[in-house]
């Protein structure tokens, strides 16, 4: 470990819940899970806590300096606009959600009968407790029975039968501001305390960029591979598959990119999955879309291909003048390459 280079490992947040992290000698970046109490409890303070820094894409952040689990760490808090915009649709759905069941709950206590005041006023609170995101006004009155059946005489006197719960609800602020004070927010946490140009902005766009390489390898899960079906017991041969699916990985984001640009180059799009024009598809649906072409081959002819049409033909020139040839088209250099 001693001549590891000075690379910065960037991990998920699992490296962060074992206790390994004092005695690495790697320098890395990770996000700390929400599970840890000082995580919710920062997460979840008041927005006017904290003197942000507005970074790109929607972002903002602060330093948190922090000396947890005895290693000494710079913690970034986060938050996202975008992230919070879908997360508080998911908050609205909880607290609705959250009162409907607490007025079915109440619904069934209004039913029960208690034998005294203290047992309803027991039950009162304790139901309370298992409230989010509302607060409960209840009252317990005391119902009164005639002895006997049929119309009760005017000289009949009710006697006691039992109490009964009755409950209101409403949002309670105090419960629901720190659910929404932490959404869209998260905390990265590093061990690198001595690069310079280790900023609010870089150490965002640093972790961010484990998120293209996460999204690159989570093809080697996808069905249409049918790796699941592949099994190898040497650990030779697994190096050997994760080596091939790692070029094919390399091969895949080369052609990705490749697409991308001269989408924009040439100022053209695809349909995207939902049929808007994009310029930026994944590799896979440029895969998907360009299914159903065939190489028909006639004894005693040139062979030809079928299954194209207007935009595959497209794709196929984003690609340049080989795979053109490939598939027996002609070749003309878009309008914006021609004028370079």
């Amino acid at each position: 470990m001693e001549n590891t280079p000075e690379f910065l490992w960037v991990y998920d947040s699992a490296l962060y819940s074992q206790d390994k992290l004092r005695h690495s000698a790697l320098l890395w970046l990770t996000r700390a899970p929400e599970n840890l109490g000082l995580v919710k409890q920062l997460v979840r303070a008041d927005e006017n806590e904290y003197a942000w820094q507005n970074l790109q894409d929607g972002y903002k952040g602060v330093f948190i300096g922090q000396n947890d689990r005895g290693l000494k760490q710079r913690w970034l808090l986060v938050h996202s606009a975008q992230a919070e915009k879908r997360e508080s649709i998911t908050l609205e759905k909880r607290i609705e959600k959250s009162l409907k069941k607490a007025e079915k709950s109440a619904t069934q206590l209004s039913r029960q009968a208690f034998g005294c005041e203290q047992d309803a006023l027991r039950t009162a609170k304790t139901f309370e407790k298992t409230l989010s995101y509302h607060r409960m006004n209840y009252h317990i009155t005391k119902v009164l029975k005639y002895k006997g059946r049929g119309r009760p005489k005017s000289t009949d006197e009710p006697v006691f039968s039992h109490y009964k719960l009755e409950a209101e609800f409403e949002a309670c602020f105090d419960k629901i501001r720190p659910q929404r004070n932490k959404l869209g927010r998260f905390i990265l946490a590093s061990n690198d305390l001595d690069n310079p140009d280790m900023n609010e902005a870089n150490m965002l766009s640093t972790y961010k960029e484990q998120q293209g390489v996460e999204r690159g390898f989570r093809f080697i899960k996808d069905p249409l591979f049918h790796l699941s079906g592949v099994f190898l017991k040497k650990p030779e041969r697994i190096d050997a598959l994760m080596m091939v699916m790692t070029l094919c990985l390399m091969v895949y984001n080369a052609g990705q990119y490749q697409v991308r640009k001269e989408l924009e180059v040439q100022d053209e799009s695809i349909l995207s999955q939902v049929g808007k024009p994009t310029k930026q598809p994944t590799l896979r649906w440029i895969f998907q879309k360009m299914s159903g072409i065939h190489r028909v081959h006639i004894p005693g002819r040139d062979s030809c291909i079928s299954g194209l049409n207007e935009e595959k033909e497209k794709i196929i020139r984003l690609f340049g003048p080989e795979v053109c040839r490939v598939y027996k088209l002609m070749w003309t250099p878009p309008l914006s390459t021609a004028k370079l």
